[in-house]
């Protein structure tokens, strides 16, 4: 772990672990740097593994008025390489609402991206939100949901839904995330959604599709995901990305399946 450095005014930790060809891996809702651990253990005698906390999620901090447009969330990922003084291409993966980040930036940088990875995440102008991204979007309501799940009487709710995104997570895991619950995060949370409109895709997307038809896509998918859905790997699959599908797996599937995701990464760099 490196001391923690400031990126437009938040302030966030970062694992930066082995040497090598640099991998920049982001973390998604509600996780940390700390999700890619067992992928990093696994990597970093042959890369130097990155991993920061994403503006106001995990041990990071941000400011009330953060820019989570696309543009910034790009931004934001180029400023922290420029910070660390990695200037060379690099290997991209991310996860959930990392995806987004990973995405624009690679879309917008093709030429440093040497490689995308996805995993389970979003970026398509048509994806529909899940049950409770729908309540986190709505004003005041939102606000209500997730002072509900602060509360230690209904922390069971929070382990039932983690569970329901991916059966395979350790007790401990599920523990670290309800022991890091606050309402710091939980605003940026509500903040992080309510930015995050998929017609914002529009066109984003289309950027996506033509970086698949020419440089290397890859997409690990645990297909028991309850929050999205299977057809955005296939739909990048026909532009001529490369899809692994989990079928036993579902959303967190870095925590989940570690060792076949680490294998998967392993391959697909040295290819």
């Amino acid at each position: 772990m490196t001391p923690a450095i400031t990126i437009q005014n938040v302030r966030t930790p970062v694992i930066d672990a082995g040497s090598g060809p640099p991998v920049l891996f982001l973390h998604g809702v509600p996780d940390s740097g700390d999700l890619w651990r067992g992928v990093i253990e696994r990597l970093k005698a042959h890369y130097r593994c990155i991993a920061p906390d994403l503006p106001g999620l995990g041990r990071s901090s941000a400011p009330r008025d953060f820019d989570y447009r696309l543009e910034n969330r790009a931004q934001w990922v180029d400023d922290l390489l420029r910070t660390l003084e990695i200037g060379e291409p690099l290997h991209i993966v991310g996860h959930d609402h990392g995806g987004p980040f990973a995405a624009a930036w690679a879309v917008q940088h093709p030429q440093r991206a040497r490689t995308l990875t996805l995993i389970n995440t979003l970026f398509h102008r048509d994806y529909r939100w899940h049950f409770w991204a729908r309540l986190w979007r709505t004003p005041l309501l939102g606000e209500l949901v997730v002072w509900g799940q602060l509360l230690p009487i209904n922390h069971w709710l929070v382990e039932f839904e983690l569970l329901r995104g991916s059966a395979g997570l350790s007790k401990e895991h599920v523990r670290a995330v309800i022991d890091n619950l606050r309402w710091e995060s939980a605003r940026h949370t509500l903040r992080l959604y309510r930015a995050s409109d998929p017609a914002d895709f529009a066109g984003w997307d289309d950027k996506l599709y033509a970086l698949a038809a020419r440089q290397p896509l890859l997409l690990l998918w645990g297909d028991k995901d309850p929050y999205i859905s299977t057809e955005f790997p296939e739909r990048l699959r026909s532009k001529g990305a490369q899809v692994v599908r989990f079928a036993a797996a579902g959303h967190w599937l870095p925590l989940e399946k570690a060792a076949a995701v680490s294998a998967e990464l392993l391959r697909f760099f040295g290819a």
